[in-house]
């Protein structure tokens, strides 16, 4: 009997997402949704330094905001913003997925795949998707396909984490659809983990190195074409030359995201001046 209970547990999962009419989409279908084409998209993570840049108002002028796991606004509105579009997660236990600022979210995106039999991955995904998904009071979520999340992890040798599947994510799927995508709050483990703690996390099942180089190969051909943008530390960290970048030092918002978008407020001139 025992060892044909994780068979068992996976069939009545399965039949509890059917049951329960949770509608699990790839991410591909994200693109197929209006309200991303011709927006501008900011991901913001959730590293340490985000309290030495004051970049909330330029966060919040973007027509979409994505946050990840753990996150915070109250007290941080100054750093981070306080909008929220794109909510993605790991589904984890140690992610607050009670937390009352999730209701805001338009779209809720899954850093994993939903898959019910373990190996060859680390964990059945799909159960905590099911569990996390009940828990939030949601019915749709939007999940990585699995061949593709193991292809990932193939290239960096290890689970991609969370912000490197949000990176993954807006570049390879949304860009292409998207007008210019903003990234910023990611640090690879370097310093202090969390904006809105003193944590530091030792990663486990993550390569901070090859993710970084990974990360740094897949943003640059687009950060140089303007099509992405970068925070001044997560340019500093991926080794990005603020010198290669003209079109973005003389800024001019109106111009940047058209006439249809409000005008006002002027980014960091860290991120885009070079003095």
């Amino acid at each position: 009997m025992v060892c044909h209970m994780p068979g068992i547990l996976r069939a009545g999962f399965a039949r509890l997402q059917q049951h329960r009419r949770l509608h699990i989409e790839p991410w591909q279908h994200l693109s197929q949704d209006s309200r991303f084409v011709g927006a501008s998209l900011a991901i913001v993570g959730n590293a340490g330094y985000l309290t030495e840049l004051e970049q909330g108002s330029w966060i919040d002028c973007h027509d979409l905001v994505l946050r990840m796991n753990n996150f915070a606004i109250d007290g941080y509105e100054a750093h981070v913003g306080k909008r929220l579009d794109l909510y993605l997660t790991s589904f984890f236990t140690d992610v607050w997925l009670d937390n009352p600022l999730l209701r805001k979210a338009s779209w809720v995106i899954s850093s994993v795949p939903n898959n019910f039999r373990k190996r060859p991955l680390n964990s059945r995904h799909g159960q905590l998707i099911t569990e996390g998904a009940l828990k939030m009071g949601r019915s749709r979520v939007f999940v990585p396909p699995q061949d593709e999340f193991l292809e990932k992890r193939t290239l960096l040798g290890a689970y991609p984490t969370s912000g490197a599947m949000a990176i993954i994510l807006a570049v390879e799927h949304l860009l292409p659809v998207c007008e210019r995508i903003f990234l910023t709050g990611f640090s690879f483990f370097e310093g202090r983990s969390h904006y809105f703690s003193d944590q530091t996390i030792v990663p486990v099942n993550h390569n901070p190195r090859t993710e970084r180089e990974y990360i740094a190969r897949l943003v640059y051909p687009h950060w140089l074409a303007g099509r992405v943008e970068v925070d001044p530390l997560l340019a500093n960290a991926l080794d990005f030359p603020v010198t290669r970048q003209p079109k973005l030092r003389r800024f001019d918002r109106a111009s940047y995201f058209g006439p249809r978008r409000r005008v006002g407020f002027q980014p960091a001139r860290a991120i885009y001046n070079d003095e």
